[in-house]
Parts: C-alpha cells; structure tokens; sequence
C-alpha cells in the first residue's frame, strides 16, 4: 500500500496475536485531501476507515467485506503530512479494533470496524 492514494507505511509490527501496529503517514498531496477543506485541510473519516481496512487486507493476506462500522470516535484531526501510529486489534469474532494516533502519543480516533473474510 506504500504510495497507494499518498499513503505511505513505514513498519507494521505484530504486537502480540492479533495485535498489529503500523507506523504511515498521510501525504499533502493525497487525493484523500482534496476538496476536503480547502483552507483547513483534513482526512475524512471515510478514508480514515478506508485506510485501516487496506491495512487489515496486507496483514491477512486477502480482501475483507466491511459488515458494520461501530464505536467510532474522532476526537483530534490528522493533518497533511501527519506521522501516525495505527494500532489494529482483530479478535475471533471478526472485529477488527483500531486507534489512530500522532507519534506524540495524542489520539486521533478509535472504533469497530465488523469484517467478512
């Protein structure tokens, strides 16, 4: 996924079973970014999900079908150019657990995404 859509992934990381972190950054000149706020630019949460389903398709190895998006929080917004850690958490009963956050450690956002292999 490194360049797809001016993504780019750095690392990811198998924290413990199940548990993955992924250190990515966003770039200015995303197509994620445009018309998105022009003079306050942005990323959606559209393609903040988006972004953490293509993840979750590298790590397994094969595309996933979004079933439900739940307990979503964006609480800070990621700017251009942002260093983002993202941290994926997959149980057994196909939910995938993320969190977006700022290399400082600041949060950015957090929910459920439901998947069907």
């Amino acid at each position: 996924m490194d360049g797809y859509k001016g993504v780019s992934i750095f690392s990811i990381e198998a924290e413990s079973e199940g548990r993955y972190s992924a250190r990515l950054s966003v770039s200015s000149d995303s197509s994620y970014y445009h018309d998105h706020f022009p003079s306050f630019r942005l990323l959606p949460a559209v393609a903040e999900i988006d972004i953490v389903v293509l993840t979750a398709e590298r790590i397994l190895g094969k595309e996933i079908k979004v079933s439900s998006i739940t307990k979503t929080k964006f609480t800070k917004p990621i700017v251009p150019d942002s260093d983002l850690e993202l941290l994926l958490d997959f149980n057994a009963s196909g939910v995938i657990r993320f969190s977006f956050r700022l290399v400082s450690g600041d949060e950015c956002s957090s929910g459920r995404i439901g998947y069907i292999l």
